[in-house]
């Protein structure tokens, strides 16, 4: 090896390190202009700076630039591409390199896969997930909770709360122990589908896997429950999350609203005021969003009541507030 070419690789590696990936781009840049060799550590350096920066089109063109160099990637320079890929959902290129990897004998490793699957889940691309996931079974690599979470994830987001709640149990098998990462997913999973009563049972499993719940834990069961008109069920998980120390935030208090206006309208008002009481909550934010599923709904009556409530609360809402009731 060259010591230019060494000596440029360490300044490239040190810039990408430090989020100067512009810098480290020139550097190989110049490099390739004056003919200094550039080598598969300088291609996968570079590539590293632009996963950092989330960099996804530098990393095609550094991609580009390897094949120019007559430089063969190897399983670090892909799997730094599908993790710049991942960063920014762009799911397609990064099973194209997966392909591209298994064309070209390359074995793809876990960070490569959870990589791609964090692609595809960020895109809802939950089939996709499942596939990658059996993929890296198959090719007998040690799956990570990371693994399961980005599957689950991608399952909640194409509401696909069976497989989300199958991939959970699951996991244990696999001598994985899931974290509250997982378990959210698998609410907000249940919470879609409006299956308040899956919601609250995990919910209630954190308890017995010694899991600490989050404020996300509680909202997504409080919107599972608004989702089904459970009002009851709604407002004491929102009693919840005050007696556990935690602060209900406005989608708490909007999924709790929403499970009463079906016809518990003063409970809904009385919620409302609620939030106003509460300071790191933006009360109008909430009535305006309520506001505007009434509106959608057909029920104007409702929504102008709602509005007519806000100056006793001393809540100020401006017309930007209410841009979406049409």
């Amino acid at each position: 090896m060259q010591m230019e070419t060494v000596v440029h690789n360490r300044a490239i590696s040190r810039a990408g390190k430090s989020s100067q990936w512009l810098q480290a781009l020139r550097m190989v840049s110049e490099m390739r202009a004056k003919e200094v060799r550039c080598d598969v550590i300088t291609f996968s350096s570079l590539l590293s700076s632009c996963e950092r920066a989330s960099q996804w089109e530098s990393a095609l063109l550094v991609f580009k630039w390897m094949s120019e160099s007559g430089v063969q990637p190897n399983v670090v320079t892909y799997s730094a591409a599908i993790a710049a890929l991942e960063k920014s959902g762009h799911w397609t290129a990064a099973l194209e390199f997966m392909a591209e990897m298994r064309s070209t004998r390359i074995e793809p490793n876990t960070i490569t896969y959870n990589s791609s699957m964090s692609a595809c889940e960020k895109a809802g691309e939950w089939q996709q997930a499942l596939s990658l996931l059996s993929s890296l079974q198959e090719d007998h690599l040690e799956a990570q909770v990371i693994s399961f979470s980005a599957a689950v994830s991608a399952c909640e987001k194409g509401a696909q709360w069976q497989r989300a709640l199958y991939l959970l149990a699951s996991m244990p098998e696999q001598s994985l122990r899931q974290d509250v990462i997982c378990f959210n997913a698998g609410i907000s999973a249940c919470e879609k589908c409006g299956q308040w009563q899956q919601a609250i049972l995990l919910l209630r499993s954190l308890h017995g896997a010694a899991i600490l719940p989050t404020v996300n834990s509680f909202n997504a069961a409080v919107g599972a429950c608004a989702r089904a008109d459970e009002w009851q069920h709604a407002l004491a998980l929102l009693a919840e999350i005050e007696e556990s120390r935690k602060r209900p935030t406005a989608y708490s208090y909007g999924s709790a609203i929403a499970s009463c206006v079906g016809g518990r309208w003063t409970v809904a008002l009385s919620l409302l005021r609620q939030a106003a009481a509460a300071a790191a909550v933006d009360a109008v934010a909430v009535a305006a969003a309520q506001g505007g599923a009434l509106v959608a709904a057909g029920r104007w009556r409702m929504a102008l009541e709602l509005l007519a409530e806000l100056p006793a609360l001393s809540l100020s809402p401006t017309v930007s507030n209410f841009n979406g009731w049409e």
